[in-house]
């Protein structure tokens, strides 16, 4: 993509190509593209995202919880990150952001490339060297985790031609690191993590439990060693996730609609998981989508 693509572009590495009408914002454009991971890290790596923007003025977004730990790659631009209504930032390319982590506020100068990995509870812990950033820590700068092949990596991406070489290159970093170590979750979590997963945060922890044959109190030790958090705690932010995805949703759905769907007693308890988790409220946070392209505008938040 040329810095002047008008174009919002959805692309995987085996080829498929979907395009929707363009956005325009400020004469600018954006691009998300989705690649294809890698058979052999099928199951350890989520998902692989690229984004490219260029906007005429710096953009600063809202940053919440997800299901999954990510590592976000910059190839151009940097991110400059704090906690809301916090002054001072820390301005990274290369990072780990943990599942559970705090709100933060992402900050970029207008114009930004960069790569995101999310990574199953296994691979985070193995990637990520056993970090507290598992545990909800926030933000680790990948330099402190992996020293000088963080900047290799990144060198690496900005020489990369295409997405499809980008993705490549990721491949082939998180390949090579896999196979230097032997940290695996064990299976027993790991079936409890997928059933916490595809039921989006709303299954039974204690029933999980008894389904293994472990008491709640050694279940959540072990769940805690492989993953870096509670199951229960695990689960609220699976289902904070997806509540803030249809919040932020287009379709405008009834909030309380979203609150049971979700799995909260009423719209008032999912109030308050927003406020923990977004410093804000259901409602503040849908009206300050941005328009045209991805995200909440923190500016519309006064953050």
């Amino acid at each position: 993509m040329t810095a002047t693509s008008m174009l919002w572009r959805r692309v995987d590495t085996r080829g498929s190509l979907h395009m929707s009408p363009h956005d325009m914002l400020n004469g600018r454009g954006w691009e998300m593209v989705v690649g294809s991971v890698s058979p052999p890290l099928r199951g350890a790596i989520a998902g692989y995202a690229g984004f490219y923007e260029e906007f005429a003025a710096p953009i600063r977004r809202l940053e919440t919880s997800s299901a999954f730990a990510k590592l976000i790659l910059c190839f151009e631009g940097s991110v400059n990150a704090a906690r809301p209504g916090k002054r001072s930032t820390v301005k990274l390319t290369a990072f780990a952001v943990g599942l559970g982590h705090a709100a933060m506020v992402a900050r970029h100068d207008g114009r930004l490339g960069c790569l995101e990995v999310e990574l199953s509870p296994g691979t985070a812990k193995t990637l990520l060297d056993d970090s507290p950033t598992l545990a909800g820590a926030g933000i680790v700068d990948l330099q402190d985790l992996w020293g000088a092949e963080a900047s290799t990596l990144i060198s690496r991406l900005c020489d990369a031609p295409d997405w499809a070489a980008r993705f490549t290159v990721v491949d082939e970093t998180l390949l090579a690191r896999s196979a230097a170590t032997n940290v695996a979750i064990p299976a027993d979590v790991q079936w409890a993590w997928s059933q916490i997963a595809s039921s989006q945060g709303r299954v039974n922890i204690s029933q999980l439990a008894r389904d293994i044959g472990w008491s709640g109190r050694h279940f959540a030790a072990r769940f805690v060693d492989a993953v870096g958090m509670a199951p229960k705690a695990a689960a609220r932010v699976l289902r904070f996730d997806r509540a803030r995805g249809l919040v932020a949703s287009p379709a405008n759905y009834q909030l309380s609609g979203i609150a049971l769907d979700c799995g909260y007693s009423d719209q008032s308890h999912m109030t308050r998981e927003f406020r923990e988790f977004a410093d804000c409220s259901p409602a503040r946070y849908r009206a300050a989508r941005l328009n045209g392209v991805l995200g909440v505008s923190a500016d519309l938040l006064g953050m």
